[in-house]
């Protein structure tokens, strides 16, 4: 399969053949080691029972937490916040939460779990920042950064081996994490044209492989662990995508070509299971459950335990569940998948009752996302008098698709749902867009651009017709919107996927500002991370300038997914589509 042209080849072998020889196996035979106790002191108000990994302690009459008889190792302290702590053999460990500080520890072991709470060098804010570096740039800052962590475990008094031993392993897999990933992050957050793999990743990676590291099931439990192993799966899927032609058709892509890499390179029944489990559930709540059943066999011959079962089996029911209790109808076939809208009706709504439409495109960075995933809007509008039509929309993860594969979608949806307006009941001139995050950006380029599908595949890029002569949805919302994804301040990714088949402008709602264009609610965050303000105030702007009918609302303090978390915003939210109906005359109530 594809993966035998990856440039990891020899490295996998590797893998595949130190497993093969056998895991190392968990120390037995030793004498007893002695267990220590840990003691939580924390403010009222932080929790009633606190957590040691699912061990609960409830807080006694001295105000105190007690875990005793705690073997030695690594643990996960949730009591507001999760904590991560360290306790020796025999120790006695105590810790004081305070909401305005970092936690205190005393007692033998306290400065290993100063060590533990203290940030790293080799940090994910450095990682992103080093994306668009050249990579001899970002080697020389990530070793260094690397080199930072290590000494920095060295300096940590009172350590025993052990200890000294996991955390070296988790700054190796670490430091080796981040140089898997770099070169595709890099390609798509640079001008660069050729995703080239790290040349001298393979000495790196052979020193943890040959050493037994990444093979330990010591480590297995280790987040860097499962972070490290799942890119280097990744990675090699990419490459199994261009080169086994029976996982370019079909649904759920990228996780059959995990699945196949995964099953082909571990052959420790332990790890592997693990592994695909670990990859089956990130797949389906970021994707749905649509296509999982082409790898859910092979997952279960696995020899999988009943609660890693009833875990994966509760998130494939609870998608399915929500493609209950409403009308779905298939808008498209694309390679045999039917790709559905799911037709929600307003609040309140008889069989009589006919209501404006918005089409609502889910969010996922155009790599993934699920057709009901909605920070508020899918509410809103139905608490408003209007029908909800949840777009399924060709993601990359189930299709190895792009930006343009979803423009094409949204307008055969869009088309579909006018066509049919009368048998489901549909005002066909009341039909909008809506959107959040990359489904915002997606609903702005049909609101500016048109309902024009993207050029045929092999088509030379050409201008589009005039704004006169284009059909536009009759109303846009947009939550979180990317407004200039093509500009300088937004990653390579769309500029590249986008600039081989059509023109990048043409697709940029901020460029392509025109009088005449439908009334628009842009609802963003002032502090938004993804999707800057700027553009999207700048869209404001020039739109009423031209006398078009647009409104910004802005959300302050929240950041992107302000609709998820954020309570004020959300509130926020809802009033500004109840406003927006109103003033468009789409609700149902005064």
């Amino acid at each position: 399969m594809g993966v035998l042209n990856s440039p990891w080849t020899g490295l996998l072998l590797l893998l595949h053949l130190s497993l093969a020889d056998g895991v190392q196996a968990q120390r037995g035979g030793s004498a007893p080691v002695a267990r220590g106790t840990v003691t939580l002191k924390a403010p009222g108000a932080a929790c009633r029972v606190a957590m040691l990994n699912d061990r609960p302690a409830p807080r006694s009459a001295d105000s105190l937490f007690r875990f005793s008889a705690v073997e030695p190792g690594g643990y996960q302290l949730l009591c507001g916040a999760p904590i991560e702590i360290y306790v020796q053999p025999g120790a006695a460990l105590r810790i004081t939460l305070s909401p305005n500080s970092a936690p205190l520890f005393q007692g033998r072991g306290a400065a290993m779990n100063r060590y533990l709470s203290a940030p790293r060098a080799m940090s994910t804010p450095l990682l992103t920042e080093l994306w668009t570096e050249r990579p001899q740039d970002f080697e020389n800052v990530w070793s260094a950064a690397y080199t930072e962590d290590i000494s920095a475990l060295r300096r940590v008094p009172g350590a025993d081996a052990a200890f000294r031993e996991r955390e070296n392993m988790r700054l190796r897999f670490r430091h080796a994490f981040g140089r898997v990933v770099y070169p595709y992050f890099h390609w798509r957050q640079s001008d660069d044209a050729v995703l080239a793999p790290d040349g001298k990743m393979s000495s790196l990676l052979t020193t943890l492989l040959e050493g037994g590291a990444l093979n330990d099931p010591r480590w297995y439990s280790l987040p860097e662990h499962g972070e490290l192993l799942q890119a280097l799966i990744h990675e090699n899927a990419r490459t199994a995508l261009v080169g086994d032609s029976t996982l370019q058709r079909g649904d759920a892509r990228w996780l059959r070509a995990e699945f196949a890499i995964a099953a082909e390179i571990i052959t420790d029944s332990t790890l592997r299971r693990r592994t695909m489990t670990r990859l089956l559930a990130s797949s389906i709540e970021e994707n749905g459950s649509r296509g999982v059943d082409s790898v859910y066999g092979r997952w279960i011959a696995e020899g999988v335990d009943s609660l890693a079962r009833k875990g994966i089996d509760s998130l494939i029911a609870i998608d399915r569940g929500m493609q209950g209790g409403h009308e779905v109808e298939t808008y498209r076939t694309v390679d045999d998948v039917a790709m559905n809208v799911h037709i929600l009706r307003p609040e309140g709504a008889d069989s009589t009752t006919v209501s404006p439409a918005m089409l609502w495109f889910h969010g996922g960075s155009w790599s993934s996302g699920i057709w009901w995933h909605s920070p508020g809007v899918l509410g809103a509008l139905r608490e408003q008098g209007v029908t909800v039509v949840g777009v399924e929309l060709r993601t990359t993860n189930r299709f190895n698709s792009g930006p343009l594969e979803q423009v094409e979608d949204a307008v055969l949806a869009y088309d579909w749902i006018v066509r049919n307006a009368a048998r489901l009941r549909l005002d066909s001139t009341r039909v909008g867009v809506a959107g959040f995050s990359s489904g915002g950006t997606l609903a702005t380029i049909l609101g500016t651009r048109g309902l024009l599908p993207p050029p045929p595949i092999g088509a030379e890029p050409e201008a589009p017709p005039s704004t006169a002569t284009r059909r536009f949805p009759a109303a846009v919302i947009a939550v979180g919107a990317c407004v200039f994804p093509g500009g300088p301040g937004d990653d390579g990714y769309f500029r590249k996927t986008v600039g081989q088949r059509a023109m990048v402008a043409d697709f940029t709602p901020l460029l392509s500002i025109r009088a005449g264009q439908p009334p628009m609610l842009l609802v963003h965050a002032a502090n938004d991370e993804y999707c800057d303000v700027r553009p999207v105030r700048s869209v404001t702007e020039q739109a009423r300038q031209l006398g078009n009918q647009v409104t910004l609302n802005e959300v302050a303090n929240a950041g992107h997914f302000f609709g998820f978390y954020h309570q004020p915003g959300l509130r926020q939210l809802r009033q500004a589509i109840r406003n927006a109906l109103r003033e468009w005359g789409w609700n149902a109530s005064p």
